[in-house]
């Protein structure tokens, strides 16, 4: 039960930090409360995460579903263009699609096997993808979303 408190904490919590920075700065620098959206992926994570635990098989999948689209916005503000999206992003936009087969395979269809291997097998395409985007999460990290060479797609 704790947990499944947790999972519903960080949402509010998220939402209640939204709420201040949008009050405090959407009028002099909307492209603060853009940022606070990029990071709306924990709080959809973490609804679906609630969701979830409580077998609420139609609000977790539409919380999963935002937090992919919530990914790709916080991808594309962070490198500015579609084009900067890499591995990593397609990491975590994976892994995941692998959380939303879970959930229908745990709560929709009864932990069916064949479905439990499809999730598991997109959590290690997941998984290879964050490992072989490493080098340019570093060079994210240390050189900014600004640097001309992160503008090159590392997904090809």
């Amino acid at each position: 039960q704790p947990v499944v408190m947790g999972f519903g904490i960080v949402p509010v919590l998220w939402v209640v930090g939204f709420l201040w920075v949008a009050g405090k700065h959407l009028r002099r620098d909307p492209e603060e409360v853009k940022d606070m959206i990029g990071s709306g992926h924990v709080a959809t994570w973490a609804i679906k995460d609630f969701c979830w635990a409580q077998n609420a098989l139609a609000p977790a999948l539409l919380s999963d579903i935002g937090t992919i689209a919530l990914l790709i916005y916080g991808g594309v503000r962070e490198t500015g263009s579609w084009r900067g999206l890499d591995r990593t992003d397609a990491a975590w936009v994976v892994w995941t699609f692998s959380n939303f087969t879970w959930i229908l395979c745990e709560v929709k269809y009864d932990d069916n096997l064949p479905l439990r291997y499809v999730s598991a097998a997109l959590a290690a395409v997941a998984f290879v993808l964050l490992a072989l985007g490493r080098d340019h999460v570093r060079r994210r990290d240390t050189q900014g979303h600004e640097a001309e060479d992160l503008k090159q797609p590392l997904l090809v």
